[in-house]
């Protein structure tokens, strides 16, 4: 649960909870942390790694497993067709500690399931909870729950009317080995991550790599979470290698500004950029737009559909505006046609001049310099 503090005011304000818990390691997940919940689901070696326990339980990684006689969704017809067996379901499952969740991902076509979640801290009358899902290919479908009161010992057992099963304890010493392990191998590729170099012509700028600390600490995440004080330290490291990497795209545009064009021909389609407009007073208001500031890039329409992104001074990179029929008494909204003439506004909130845009043709990206 999350602390409160009274400012002098009397309003209560949402302080940040306590990083070792499941609402700090949510708190403190990152933003490229692509998993639901809290953090990942514990890695398949440590699943059948549990030991019963008694006493109270302070930071551990429960790991569970659970079997079940119910019978999968039978509307999956494109996986029977494939030749799965419906009869059993392809399980996920959500536990939950308190208000916070992990998701792990079962294998298909089974009626047992391993699953866990670090940074779990129980006492008497406290417990989890279970939620068992039926993947199926146009939905998911919760079959069944389970909820178990924790009274100072493991197992803990589920039971259900169609669904039973107990949750352990993993050791202190093999998490504290796995996390270790993990924290090494995330040590060894930072140097190289933030050696990359920023490549204007790759899709990703050249932030690609194999050498990414990421997965390690996703790793690491999964058995104690993200708020455990060296997971954070290198999530930090992380963190801060992407924003110089950010920066450096940025330093990279702006020195080639200067040599790119301001009007190019993309495949079949025209892109002429006017400079960045910021009336003093009431700002940019053009075709039903309101902003800060704005750019208009002419576009001569033609029969392809090129993906456009703009490149600001920062290395923030971002979608392109709407493209909008030129007359602005025009139905704005409409589809324009090849042949057609229109505007492409970019509107823009916090000016981070220069800009560009990066227009991916047939055959690669080609840059427009927005005039300065």
């Amino acid at each position: 649960m999350l602390a409160t503090i009274s400012c002098l005011s009397g309003a209560p304000v949402t302080a940040v909870p306590e990083p070792h818990t499941p609402a700090g390691s949510a708190w403190l997940k990152p933003a490229w942390a692509d998993h639901e919940g809290y953090a990942p689901p514990p890695p398949g070696r440590l699943l059948h790694l549990g030991e019963p326990f008694s006493g109270e339980l302070d930071g551990a990684l429960l790991v569970c497993e659970a079997t079940t006689t119910h019978r999968g969704d039978r509307q999956r017809i494109l996986a029977d067709l494939r030749g799965h067996d419906t009869t059993r379901p392809d399980m996920d499952v959500w536990m939950t500690i308190g208000d916070q969740g992990v998701l792990s991902h079962g294998p298909d076509d089974s009626t047992s399931v391993h699953f866990g979640a670090p940074a779990v801290s129980l006492r008497d009358t406290e417990g989890i909870g279970v939620s068992l899902q039926d993947r199926g290919v146009f939905r998911k479908v919760t079959f069944d729950t389970m909820h178990a009161g924790y009274a100072g010992e493991l197992p803990l057992a589920l039971l259900s009317e169609s669904s039973e099963g107990q949750c352990l304890a993993v050791p202190d010493e093999l998490v504290e080995a796995e996390l270790l392990s993990q924290l090494d191998r995330a040590d060894e590729l930072q140097p190289l991550f933030e050696q990359r170099e920023v490549d204007l012509s790759a899709s990703d700028f050249g932030s690609a790599t194999t050498d990414d600390p990421r997965p390690p600490l996703r790793s690491a995440a999964s058995v104690v979470g993200w708020g455990e004080p060296r997971v954070r330290e290198c999530v930090e490291r992380v963190d801060s290698a992407q924003e110089l990497f950010r920066q450096s795209i940025g330093g990279a545009m702006t020195e080639a500004h200067g040599t790119w064009p301001d009007q190019v021909q993309v495949d079949d389609s025209r892109f002429v950029a006017h400079p960045m407009e910021c009336p003093r007073w009431l700002g940019y208001r053009r075709y039903g737009l309101w902003s800060k500031c704005g750019i208009e890039v002419q576009v001569g329409v033609g029969t392809g559909s090129p993906r456009i992104e703009v490149v600001d001074g920062s290395g923030t990179v971002s979608s392109a505006g709407v493209l909008l029929p030129i007359d602005e008494d025009d139905d704005r909204y409409r589809t324009l046609e090849a042949g057609e003439v229109g505007v492409m506004v970019i509107p823009i909130e916090e000016p981070a001049p220069p800009y560009a845009l990066r227009i991916w043709g047939d055959e690669g990206p080609v840059w427009l310099a927005v005039p300065r």
